[in-house]
């Protein structure tokens, strides 16, 4: 076991070495470890730049993380639209440089559609996870979302998406392609709603 201590005095963290052959039980393991040095860093407010996959050193258990917005204009919320043809929220895979999540998922907004004057709430924050097939193997991933509001209206889409449509909570909730975003979305709503903030 190696020990790692954070810049913050009151996290101190120990990372088991697992080699390919571990047990489930310590792919659990890290699982978790993942989601307490992440969200630890966000909250510590220092700078996170671990590559989180570096932790997963079974081939057949890295787990993908992605970073998301619920991108609100007013009361509307931007959906995109995926050459599948599955309609989502922006988000991205960390990169290196990425200072932490919220600079993921803000590099990815403006990569994906050329907004970049944001205001991010720091009080709101949701993990998704769940698993897609590649070249015949079961991939897990992660996404951590938050919530920012922009004022501009203007999309330079991407080419990886087909479509962009800013639409009501209602009418989001009924595009929205995975039931797992549209109670993403509702979350979203109702801490807004908690925040005085009515659609």
């Amino acid at each position: 076991m190696a020990a790692v201590t954070t810049p913050s005095k009151s996290l101190s963290v120990r990372i088991c070495r697992i080699s390919s052959s571990s047990a489930p039980t310590n792919v659990i393991l890290q699982k978790q470890l993942l989601i307490l040095l992440s969200e630890k860093c966000i909250w510590q407010g220092f700078i996170f730049r671990c590559n989180l996959q570096s932790f997963m050193t079974a081939e057949n258990h890295n787990m993908e993380t992605s970073c998301g917005f619920i991108l609100l204009n007013f009361d509307s919320i931007l959906l995109l639209q995926y050459p599948q043809g599955h309609w989502s929220f922006p988000k991205g895979h960390i990169e290196e440089g990425d200072l932490n999540h919220h600079s993921t998922a803000s590099r990815e907004l403006n990569e994906e559609t050329g907004i970049r004057d944001i205001r991010i709430d720091k009080n709101w924050s949701k993990r998704t996870e769940y698993s897609f097939h590649r070249k015949g193997k079961l991939i897990p991933k992660q996404v951590f979302w938050y919530i920012a509001e922009t004022d501009e209206l203007s999309v330079n889409l991407s080419n990886e998406h087909t479509n962009y449509l800013w639409l009501d909570f209602d009418s989001a909730s009924n595009h929205l392609t995975f039931n797992q975003e549209k109670k993403l979305l509702l979350s979203a709503r109702r801490y807004l709603e908690s925040q005085g903030k009515n659609f």
